[in-house]
């Protein structure tokens, strides 16, 4: 049902009165939370009684209000108000009960909602680690997907000789089919605060630059259709524009 719907229902009236089932009260009150007409319309519900109630001259005698709050605390739902007095109104004593049992009500599922919301906050973040796992295990069938085509072949680029990498290695996957190319760190060591590894492929005898390398088990990198060689450079973190060729760590020809 839509706000006017449940508004000209008459259930807000037995919202108030406490008269709806447990999960009817729940759903009332969790859409007044989130609707600002029917927090209005219980408002003036509210007021209306209240104006009722202070419309009659007479107050009930504080025994007789005594025994009402003694009951409503204990949670008896049927004792019994002495209406034989002449001094009280039994039209205040049920306005005033009502009220009561309204604020009651609505302070326990405004309490009830509160809590919810809290609990939803401390589930965001595992809503989040949740999101990433997804991300991760989507992203790894993927590469699974990729390394078990029969036209990716797999390259071990070689640290270069006479210079301190040269018992280093990484491996490098590649699909010249469909341009694909990923590729896994080896036993690079960790670059220098400030450094960064950059792939290369050597095109019609000219460098490109395919990315700079995480240190990641396996990393996506640029493609490339066509390659005659594959090299990396340390270099400035944020990468350069051509390699640094002093600074060159692994290679291989195709």
């Amino acid at each position: 049902m839509n706000t006017r719907e449940i508004i000209e229902s008459g259930k807000l009236e037995l919202y108030i009165c406490g008269a709806l089932s447990e999960r009817e009260t729940r759903e009332i009150a969790l859409l007044a939370d989130l609707n600002a007409d029917l927090r209005e319309e219980l408002s003036r519900i509210e007021n209306d009684l209240v104006n009722y109630a202070e419309s009659f001259e007479k107050a009930p005698s504080q025994q007789t209000l005594d025994k009402v709050l003694k009951n409503i605390k204990s949670g008896n739902k049927t004792f019994q108000v002495d209406f034989k007095t002449n001094h009280f109104n039994w039209m205040y004593a049920a306005a005033f009960v009502v009220i009561l049992l309204m604020s009651g009500a609505i302070f326990y599922f405004w309490n009830q909602t509160k809590n919810l919301q809290q609990q939803l906050q401390i589930m965001a973040p595992l809503q989040d680690s949740v999101n990433v796992l997804k991300n991760k295990i989507t992203q790894n069938a993927s590469q699974l997907e990729f390394l078990n085509r029969s036209s990716t072949r797999k390259y071990k680029l070689l640290g270069v000789e006479g210079n301190d990498s040269s018992d280093q290695f990484i491996l490098i996957y590649w699909c010249s089919i469909k341009k694909d190319l990923s590729v896994s760190p080896g036993n690079l060591p960790h670059p220098p605060t400030g450094m960064q590894y950059q792939l290369w492929a050597m095109v019609n005898d000219k460098p490109v630059s395919l990315g700079l390398m995480s240190m990641e088990e396996l990393q996506s990198m640029n493609k490339t259709y066509h390659a005659e060689a594959f090299l990396v450079t340390l270099e400035k973190e944020g990468g350069a524009a051509a390699p640094s060729m002093d600074q060159l760590k692994v290679f291989r020809k195709v």
